[in-house]
């Protein structure tokens, strides 16, 4: 894999909170025409996804990704206010997309991708356009717009959150991930529900792998030792041929994505 530069950095809000960013890029030489921000899942860390990370990096994109506080890994960690946890993470996400703008990373950078896996799934929509249900929405603080959304396992509708007409306004192209075992006990019991904003989102692409559940059989968000079989090469491949033909080369056509052919991976739009 070519070289992967990785580091940590800390933003402050307006209140003085501090945020901890894990950046992950290529040298400076390398470097692709947009960063990605990324919203990892609930408590988890920006850690827990170095598969992820070093194959986008290495790709020539930029990583941020921000530690919520509802991480295990956040020395100050809140759970129990769920408003509070949800203002702070959408605050974390405009907070490094206002740092990239203002060339905080050594560059500036207007264009970027919104990018989070289930909790951060739904950050990475609601900074496509999508819409919360909740009184959190009137405080959300203004996120410029992406050149497109990378979902992976995103949440289905939640009463009082996010229902089928939030993502009614979600109108950057998006990329939405599942896989055929990525059910959660009490929360999503059929996997196809992680496609219900795929369903009703302005220009939507999905792809669902065989056999792969919530972290992708422990690749990411909760590791499992050593991550045998190629399906996160799969993933990875596709988010960044996906990422670069929206940020660099005018997007895909439905045709075009449904006929890419990805072993064990069924497209569709």
């Amino acid at each position: 894999m070519p070289e992967v530069v990785r580091c940590l950095t800390v933003l402050r809000t307006a209140s003085g909170r501090e945020v901890e960013v894990s950046l992950f890029g290529p040298p400076q030489d390398r470097l692709d025409v947009a960063a990605i921000v990324f919203s990892h899942g609930a408590n988890s860390a920006p850690g827990r996804y170095r598969r992820l990370f070093d194959a986008w990096a290495a790709a020539g994109f930029l990583v941020c990704a921000p530690l919520h506080v509802d991480s295990e890994d956040h020395p100050d960690r809140m759970t129990s206010d769920r408003s509070i946890v949800r203002e702070f993470r959408l605050e974390d996400f405009a907070l490094v997309v206002a740092a990239l703008a203002n060339g905080a990373f050594e560059r500036p950078e207007t264009r970027f991708v919104a990018a989070g896996h289930s909790y951060g799934a739904l950050i990475a929509q609601v900074a496509g356009g999508a819409r919360l249900d909740s009184d959190v929405a009137a405080r959300m603080p203004a996120i410029e717009r992406p050149v497109c959304v990378v979902a992976l396992s995103p949440p289905p509708p939640i009463p009082g959150l996010v229902s089928d007409r939030s993502w009614q306004t979600l109108d950057v192209p998006m990329l939405c991930v599942t896989g055929t075992a990525d059910e959660m006990p009490a929360f999503v019991d059929d996997w196809r529900l992680h496609l219900a904003s795929h369903r009703v989102a302005q220009r939507s692409f999905a792809a669902v792998f065989d056999g792969m559940d919530h972290y992708f059989n422990g690749a990411f968000g909760r590791l499992k030792g050593p991550v045998r079989g190629l399906a996160v090469d799969a993933l990875n491949e596709m988010v960044i041929a996906f990422v670069r033909k929206w940020a660099c080369e005018g997007g895909v056509t439905p045709e075009q994505w449904a006929a890419a052919s990805t072993a064990g991976v069924l497209r569709f739009v």
